[in-house]
């Protein structure tokens, strides 16, 4: 790959010519993946609108050129030229020969595949994933979908052209992909890196000979003989891959774990899809995690240190009281770190827990409170309330049962100090002097810090503070907020 004047390009032969495939960096946008939602509706209309052409009768070459003009081909539009070939090409083709021979090209489409391949996964049309369409784009999207090319890669097509292409064709694309090893030199690491146009050089040479190729056999789903042939890799790469296949393995079944612990603490009503066991693994396998330094309050799903929280709150909420006694310390600790971290406060309530580490810590102190009764976690559930509001009230709306088996006397008091704690100092006006807003805020939070200990003095057995009184009468989860 080349850059002149900030241009990542490469140059291919095709159809009988050299082109310069410009802006490679484009190659994934008519696939939705573009800053521009018009741009992508445009290239999906192209591709729809050659498909259509070549469905009714028209040569693939003139369609082709018809797309391409004159000049340097967008990276954009080359990969509407693969999906046109990958679709429709024979495999004696010289256009689809073309293609092939170009490492530069088989790298951008082995990523290109890769993301298809992620999209399908989804559940979505090819493309469609991040962004959602009109009903009048849905005929359209679904006949691209449903297209070879949306679940091919281009060198994919080599071991076809091994065993059922022409043997003259084949000896071509061995000696122009000869040539591209040399001008690229060899690959010669264990590391498989499917963007890379060094290694694709070597790898499409090395798919383009028999000899790599094993004969086997294997019964299939019905118990049938069946004879096909296998690519074996070099050794060093073949270890390569296993190793990463195993250790994606692990890393999924671990993601997996830690999603199913933060859903069961997201609400109490979804259900529990992960034990004790699995919780205290976590904690165990998160020892060294620790708060994000930035103050980012969008936490990656896979974050480990949200895993630990969240973990913690679990214990808390469905652990033993032998658990409980073993772990307390820990996840105490931990709910504390979580609430001393410097990421920011929400300003305003989120209507979820799993994603936010502060109501993960609350949400693990009201089981802790509720399980244990100690004046302390019920104190610290308290002041975690008053600290972070925001981020308490979803808390008290998902885990309303475990609300209404705390102490009512303490309960009220976490309540009144809640709805004083949301009162935020506001500016007067544009003109305000800045001393004046001080004194209001301080005045504020001098109110606050007098309205929490008068509570804990009401706790303590002393006089109630001034408020108006709670209603009398039973109470459902519902009279809580």
């Amino acid at each position: 790959m080349l850059f002149e004047d900030g241009d990542p390009h490469f140059s291919v032969k095709f159809m009988g010519e050299m082109r310069r495939i410009s802006a490679s960096f484009s190659y994934g946008w008519a696939r939705g993946r573009t800053p521009s939602a018009m741009l992508a509706k445009a290239l999906l209309a192209l591709e729809h609108w050659a498909h259509r052409r070549l469905d009714e009768g028209d040569t693939l070459e003139a369609v082709i050129a018809d797309v391409i003009g004159e000049g340097p081909i967008l990276g954009a539009i080359w990969l509407v030229v693969v999906d046109l070939v990958l679709s429709h090409s024979s495999l004696n083709d010289s256009i689809l020969r073309d293609l092939l021979a170009s490492p530069e090209t088989l790298a951008l489409d082995a990523e290109r595949a890769n993301i298809d391949q992620i999209d399908t996964m989804g559940g979505g049309l090819i493309g469609n994933v991040w962004r959602s369409s009109p009903a009048s784009d849905r005929s359209v999207e679904e006949d691209l979908a449903n297209r070879a090319s949306r679940t091919l890669a281009l060198h994919d097509v080599i071991p076809q052209l091994v065993f059922r292409g022409s043997e003259q064709e084949l000896a071509v694309l061995q000696e122009q992909l000869d040539k591209a090893v040399r001008r690229l030199g060899p690959w010669t690491q264990d590391v498989v890196e499917w963007s890379s146009p060094e290694f694709m050089a070597s790898h499409a040479l090395r798919l383009s000979s028999r000899s790599n190729y094993k004969q086997v056999k294997e019964k299939d789903a019905s118990g049938e003989q069946r004879e096909g042939w296998i690519y074996y890799w070099p050794p060093g790469q073949k270890q390569w891959l296993e190793e990463g296949a195993a250790t994606a393995c692990a890393e999924q079944s671990a993601f997996t774990r830690s999603l199913a612990v933060r859903m069961a603490m997201d609400d109490e009503t979804k259900p529990v899809n992960a034990s004790v066991a699995d919780a205290e693994g976590i904690l165990d396998e998160t020892a060294n995690a620790s708060p994000a330094e930035n103050e980012d309050m969008s936490h990656d799903p896979n974050d480990p240190w949200l895993a630990r929280i969240a973990a913690a709150a679990f214990v808390a909420r469905l652990g033993s009281p032998d658990d409980l006694e073993r772990r307390r310390s820990e996840i105490r600790s931990v709910f504390e770190e979580a609430l001393q971290s410097k990421g920011r406060e929400r300003a305003w309530s989120r209507d979820d827990v799993m994603y936010d580490e502060k109501s993960l810590a609350i949400a693990g102190l009201l089981y802790l409170a509720v399980a244990t009764g100690d004046e302390a976690d019920t104190e610290r559930l308290l002041r975690s309330v008053v600290e972070f509001p925001s981020s308490a009230a979803p808390v008290f709306l998902r885990h309303q049962t475990s609300v209404s088996r705390i102490d009512e006397k303490a309960l009220v008091s976490i309540l009144r100090l809640a709805i004083l704690a949301c009162w935020f100092p506001r500016g007067a006006n544009y003109d305000e002097d800045e001393a004046a807003y001080e004194a209001r805020r301080a005045d504020l939070k001098l109110r606050l810090a007098s309205a929490v200990e008068a509570e804990r003095m009401w706790q303590k057995s002393g006089p109630e503070p001034d408020w108006p009184p709670h209603p009398s009468g039973g109470r459902s989860a519902q009279d809580v907020l």
